[in-house]
């Protein structure tokens, strides 16, 4: 592992793995802001997890899910062995506070406490369906 501390464990070198958590407010910024880190931790051997707080989605609609499908997609990509969705709604961007879309709560009003409970886990390499 390059730049990586020696270990020995029984007269044998051993590599130093890390789990790396690369948390976002979005899907995409997994790839446009940490794409390359999260590429050279997996290449080096590292267990990367990507953690979005919302869904990408305003509102409720035909494209629902879609964010979260190309998150699932580039982070395959990306070797990371792990994506987590905390459950929350995209809470759009300016001075408007949008209303919580049907049965979900916008990211903006998450209740700190709340959200490891809310988490939806998937595995990017093993699992289908996700987010």
């Amino acid at each position: 592992m390059p730049g990586g501390t020696e270990l020995w464990q029984a007269g044998r070198q051993v590599a130093l793995v890390a789990t790396v958590v690369a948390f976002h407010a979005h899907p995409d910024e997994e790839v446009l802001l940490t794409g390359g880190t999260i590429s050279r931790m997996a290449a080096d051997g590292h267990r990367v997890v990507i953690v979005v707080a919302c869904d990408g989605d305003m509102w409720n609609g035909p494209d629902q899910g879609r964010r979260l499908e190309e998150l699932r997609a580039s982070a395959a990509l990306l070797g990371a062995e792990m994506v987590v969705h905390l459950g929350y709604a995209d809470s759009g961007h300016g001075l408007v506070l949008y209303e919580d879309p049907p049965g979900r709560t916008r990211f903006v009003r998450a209740d700190a406490g709340e959200a490891p409970r809310n988490s939806q886990n998937c595995s990017s390499k093993n699992t289908r369906t996700c987010c």
